[in-house]
């Protein structure tokens, strides 16, 4: 397995010359199946690491994990935003036969922010988004990010830049919420299929600029993660710059017990990363760049 690899260049500050990922393989960026964070932190605990590798891998995994709180808790309002919708119009609670048909014609605005009853066992293809957030954090003084999503095209569009010191990260995600019905507990499997196109620049020697999508099971009922898988991991450092455009289509990506009676959101969500100690990085995936879902299979 390959592992990070960083090195100090005439006394300045580290620069990562691979992705942070222990099997960076292709060039679409498909990465073994774990978070980031937990590949940076198995990293730290078992690599011999200088202080100044130390720092820079520190401080992407706390960029990573105030990003990961934002979304939880953004999770956390969309279920009560459902709980309100359903309970204002029973409309936005779809049974299963309504919404196979739903699935046929497309996204529809009516269908928008939908929770449908799946019965347990049973295998359902979602191919809209019909929910999602977005949001960020930087620090430093000439830092900037954006971010929003497109549910009609189920797209997640983020964009963050750095110029001197300092981190920024753009975050969004879309996907579909569903409750199952039925008794007992099932092993289910779940299946993406998608494409991306973005923009990586880091201009400078210690820079990082970073374009992720993960795909994501959370448990509404308990308000908690369920499985978080990665589909594409994108890393540019040293000075240089990459236009991505890549394809996925992951099968059997998230194998999780689901179980009667529990609410769920399977979702994909994609980060944009910069970390600069010099000059300017930029990661883009907004406006002409984006990444979006075009289905996603629930099979058992």
């Amino acid at each position: 397995m390959k592992k990070i690899k960083l090195l100090v260049s005439l006394g300045l500050v580290l620069v990562l010359i691979l992705s942070i990922v222990p099997t960076y393989a292709n060039e679409k960026g498909e990465t073994e199946e774990k978070s980031t964070i937990e590949i940076l932190e198995e990293n730290l605990a078992t690599e011999d690491f200088s202080e100044d590798e130390k720092n820079v891998i520190n401080e992407m995994i706390k960029a990573k994990k105030e990003t990961e709180k934002q979304v939880l808790e953004s999770l956390k309002v969309a279920d009560k935003e459902a709980k309100e919708k359903i309970k204002k119009n029973k409309k936005y609670l779809i049974d299963e036969e309504t919404a196979r048909k739903q699935e046929a014609l497309g996204f529809l605005e009516t269908s928008a922010s939908s929770t449908i009853t799946l019965s347990l066992g049973n295998p359902f293809t979602f191919t809209y988004a019909a929910e999602g957030k977005n949001g960020g954090s930087k620090t430093g003084v000439v830092t900037t990010y954006g971010s929003s999503y497109d549910l009609n095209k189920a797209r997640n569009l983020t964009n963050s830049e750095t110029v001197g010191t300092g981190n920024a990260t753009g975050w969004a995600w879309t996907g579909r919420r569903f409750i199952i019905s039925g008794t007992g507990s099932k092993t289910a499997y779940f299946s993406i299929e998608g494409d991306y196109i973005g923009y990586l620049l880091s201009g400078g020697r210690g820079n990082v600029s970073q374009l992720s999508n993960e795909f994501r099971l959370y448990n509404a009922t308990t308000q908690s993660w369920v499985s978080t898988k990665n589909i594409t991991l994108d890393t540019v450092t040293m000075e240089n710059e990459s236009s991505l455009v890549g394809t996925f289509n992951k099968s059997n990506l998230i194998t999780a017990t689901l179980q009667a009676g529990h609410e769920y959101v399977i979702l994909m969500q994609t980060d944009a990363y910069t970390y600069s100690t010099l000059g300017t990085s930029i990661a883009n995936i907004k406006d002409s760049h984006y990444s979006q879902w075009k289905s996603v299979k629930l099979t058992y």
